[in-house]
């Protein structure tokens, strides 16, 4: 990897940012270098939003430090937002205008050509539907020429918030395979969305805001390794199992769906397989668990949580 590539598209240090008594961002910081999604993961509140508004030029921040392209923001603000692509809330349009109209508006605000609007369309797949009016559009289309608005111009960093928000499983599916297509077009994504399982889809890397504070940051897969394994069992006889387990094992939790049990890193699932049948008991079902986004995002949240209460 070249020392250009390398370079972060954006980093923020020790953000902050209030609203008269409102504290909406205490200590925020984030690196995205290029390539990557990266999603700002946050509860409502926990200032994704206004983050993401600060790095567009839309609010401006009490303290911290904010570089886009390895420059700070405050110096070089226009240079650099002409290079980001954003759809920032719910994508609006023109229904009664064409969904190439609606793109040439824009072009004509930024000073872009009107075959922006057309590799644009091409890029999203909306092409053969370009002439039609807005108002006809599916749920799914309309994500997709939000996102046809944020791509206008080659943007080399495209910013979307909440992308996934009120559109229908076909249309999720549809925006989630372009986010996904993103990086190979030479486009980093920076991403906010409360759909977490549809983030873990796409994202690479991942920032967790709580209470305006960042909690972590770093790639997907090392925020899975953080968490503890699991099992979930099904036997001819769970109080057995809880007795023998018990001393090996950190937690156990009897639901509906069988026995869950929380591994100790030493306790492999074959090891204690071995020993349940060793001991009569059958094993009808033995099944390793990997936490979900939503797993980890919950327990980190509850925990940060746990700490200011």
């Amino acid at each position: 990897m070249t020392d250009a590539a390398a370079r972060p598209l954006v980093r923020i240090q020790n953000l902050a940012k209030s609203f008269g008594k409102v504290q909406a961002v205490r200590d925020a910081s984030m690196t995205i270098l290029p390539g990557q999604i990266y999603a700002l993961l946050g509860r409502n509140g926990a200032g994704k939003t206004t983050a993401l508004r600060i790095l567009l030029g839309l609010a401006r921040a009490d303290r911290g430090q904010l570089e886009l392209f390895g420059q700070p923001l405050a110096r070089h603000r226009f240079d650099a937002l002409r290079r980001i692509g954003a759809m920032v809330e719910a994508p609006s349009a023109y229904r009664h205008l064409t969904g190439r109209e609606n793109l040439l508006v824009t072009c004509r605000l930024r000073g872009l050509a009107a075959a922006a609007a057309d590799d644009a369309l091409a890029l999203v797949g909306l092409v053969d539907a370009k002439n039609r009016k807005v108002k006809g559009y599916s749920l799914g289309m309309r994500g997709r020429l939000g996102l046809a608005s944020a791509l206008l111009g080659s943007p080399e960093l495209v910013i979307l918030d909440e992308p996934l928000n009120g559109l229908d499983p076909s249309g999720i599916r549809e925006v989630r395979a372009l986010i996904k297509a993103m990086p190979e077009r030479g486009v980093t994504v920076l991403l906010s969305s409360h759909q977490l399982g549809e983030v873990e889809q796409v994202a690479t890397h991942v920032g967790i805001l709580h209470d305006g504070i960042s909690r972590f940051e770093g790639p997907l897969q090392e925020l899975r390794a953080a968490a503890k394994p699991a099992l979930r069992l099904r036997t001819t006889s769970d109080a057995r199992v809880e007795t023998m387990l018990t001393p090996m094992c950190t937690q156990l939790e009897h639901t509906a769906d069988g026995l869950w049990v929380l591994q100790e890193p030493n306790r492999s699932a074959a090891a204690i397989n071995r020993e349940l049948v060793q001991a009569g008991i059958d094993v009808h079902h033995l099944e390793p668990h990997a936490a979900s986004l939503e797993d980890l995002f919950l327990e980190l949240t509850d925990a940060a949580a746990g700490e200011a209460a």
